[in-house]
């Protein structure tokens, strides 16, 4: 998800039996969008005045709208109705956003643990994550699922330690979640390590990730202030700019130097000291941008999502250079499956990868090995002073809000 600010008439289009492979915009409501999450099958979109809505399958209930197979159009489950929002995450199979008071609340599959609720019961509508009873014993004999003495005995607990939570991740069988003093707590699967805990034990309860990595490579402002997952992965960001990563790294998604999965979080040792500003994770691959606006990426490189001219994974950071532009400082990026969508200072977009979706917006299912520049003309339909504000990746759609607060999607609708 990635935050927005902007003014004007919010649009959405959606269409979950086509693929698009052009820029759409179809009017939605009055109220534009302070944030915009793009997953496999589902979005999510949090207006101006805080409401959330959704949209996409709901096989899982990770939409939230009770026992519904899915929704075609944007609508705020009833049991949100009277809650405000401003942070919201979706994956694949659940959904995860923060109210303004900084609660929790959670839908969709919990299989592995991924809602944190202390069980294995899906939801399908949102759940606030207030005081849990801990999983017994013979949940964690059944499925492996490491709990404490205090778990087992039942102890009612509140989570992240009584604090507010501010950002939450939705890996696609894990959760992650920052709180306002930037302590990062993580649940679900585990296999990989991708909850950064030092095993491979899965979680039904949020735990706290203790790193002292943190402060061993910056004593001062090594506090997490951001955390995005990928499919099976997880990326930190600490206050110092420095990244840290771990879980799955078949396809060097990690930016290590090696394909070996990491347990806890491994400092991004080809980014120290450039002084990371902005993180993406996408299914397979990886984005950050430093402060001077060069972005680097990292990971699955088959379709060229990675921007490099090559089809190459690549599990060190390297650098993707904006061809033929004055002005190449990047100010966002957004990693889908198999595609890389960027914005330039000059509110220039850029994509690369595959498109076989549709998922590029350039009205061809090819494939783009560098960042090929989309027509800044077919952003202004409605307005021909508006510019792009922000992007976001799906994995197979993305989504282009203007600063009008329209929204154009493209992709498997």
């Amino acid at each position: 998800g990635v935050l927005l600010s902007s003014v004007g008439v919010f649009q959405w289009g959606a269409n979950f039996c086509h693929y698009i492979n052009v820029l759409f915009t179809l009017c939605f409501c009055e109220t534009p969008p302070t944030m915009l999450a793009c997953g496999r099958n589902s979005s999510a979109v949090i207006s101006s005045e805080g409401k959330l809505m959704t949209t996409g399958s709901n096989k899982k209930g990770q939409i939230g709208h009770g026992p519904a197979t899915c929704k075609w159009y944007f609508e705020t489950p009833d049991s949100l109705e009277d809650v405000c929002f401003n942070y919201v995450d979706c994956f694949d199979g659940h959904m995860a956003a923060v109210d303004v008071d900084g609660r929790l609340f959670v839908s969709g599959s919990c299989y592995y643990g991924q809602l944190g609720t202390g069980y294995q019961e899906a939801k399908f509508g949102f759940q606030f994550l207030g005081e849990w009873r801990a999983a017994g014993h013979a949940m964690a004999e059944k499925r492996m699922v490491h709990v404490s003495k205090s778990e087992i005995c039942g102890v009612i607990q509140p989570p992240f330690g009584g604090e507010r939570v501010s950002i939450v991740a939705c890996g696609e069988m894990h959760t992650i979640a920052l709180t306002v003093t930037g302590r990062a707590w993580s649940t679900g699967f585990n296999y990989f390590g991708q909850l950064g805990l030092g095993d491979g034990i899965s979680r039904y309860n949020f735990n706290e990730i203790v790193n002292e990595n943190f402060a061993k490579y910056g004593k001062h402002n090594c506090q997490v202030v951001n955390v995005v997952a990928g499919e099976s992965y997880s990326i930190l960001l600490c206050q110092n700019g420095n990244l840290f990563s771990c879980g799955r790294n078949s396809s060097g998604e990690l930016g290590i130097g090696d394909l070996i999965d990491r347990n806890v979080p491994t400092l991004v040792e080809g980014l120290f000291a450039r002084r990371i500003v902005s993180v993406s994770a996408g299914v397979f691959h990886s984005t950050a941008i430093t402060q001077d606006g060069d972005l680097f990426s990292w990971g699955k490189g088959w379709y060229g999502q990675l921007g490099l001219g090559h089809s190459r994974d690549t599990c060190l950071p390297s650098k993707v250079w904006i061809p033929e532009t004055v002005d190449d400082h990047v100010m966002m990026a957004a990693a889908g499956m198999q595609h890389t969508l960027m914005l330039t200072r000059d509110k220039t977009v850029w994509v690369c990868g595959r498109g076989c979706h549709g998922s590029l917006g350039t009205g061809s299912l090819g494939v783009r090995m560098i960042p090929f520049r989309l027509d800044p003309n077919v952003f202004r339909q409605a307005n021909s002073a508006a510019d792009v504000i922000c992007v976001v990746a799906g994995h197979h759609h993305s989504g282009f809000v203007t600063s009008d607060g329209n929204v154009y999607m493209c992709g498997r609708g």
